[in-house]
């Protein structure tokens, strides 16, 4: 009998101690997890009385390792498939589609963005475009040069 220690109590760390256990049924498996609770980056929030999932939230069917594991823990009854085909933003305001023409779900232009953004928020992206090039020197944070070049709004929502 050995003694496997996971660390991390993430989805990539909860797997590895499922499979460990799986494959070797008389070892003990201690999973270690720094914070306050399981589950890593897949998390849920409670939004104006809705839950929405936060996070990588979903498997695409088509990957069958995702599919045959949760047949394999017995969670297979509960996947919920998708109820929707167009990804949205969830706002006290209300939900708004993801504007058209986006990079990994970020906006390319200004096109689309009102209600996501006020009039003025939206003319300041607008105008980002008239802006000198960016000069980067070293690491700059994303949220630093989103407020530098787009204002509070855009880092705010």
């Amino acid at each position: 009998m050995s003694r496997l220690v996971v660390v991390g109590a993430g989805i990539t760390g909860l797997t590895a101690a499922w499979e460990w256990r799986r494959t070797h049924p008389d070892d003990e498996v201690l999973v270690l997890e720094a914070g306050s609770r399981i589950g890593g980056k897949l998390d849920r929030v409670d939004l104006a009385g809705r839950w929405y999932d936060t996070g990588p939230e979903a498997v695409l069917a088509r990957v069958p390792e995702a599919v045959e594991l949760i047949e394999a823990l017995g969670l297979a009854d509960q996947l919920v498939p998708a109820q929707t085909t167009q990804a949205s933003i969830v706002l006290p305001e209300g939900r708004f589609p993801l504007p058209a023409g986006t990079l990994q779900g970020v906006p390319t232009s200004a096109d689309g963005l009102d209600g996501v953004l006020t009039p003025a928020g939206v003319a300041r992206v607008r105008a980002e475009a008239d802006l000198p090039p960016l000069r980067l020197d070293g690491d700059v944070s994303c949220g630093g040069l989103l407020r530098e070049r787009h204002g509070d709004e855009v880092v705010e929502r």
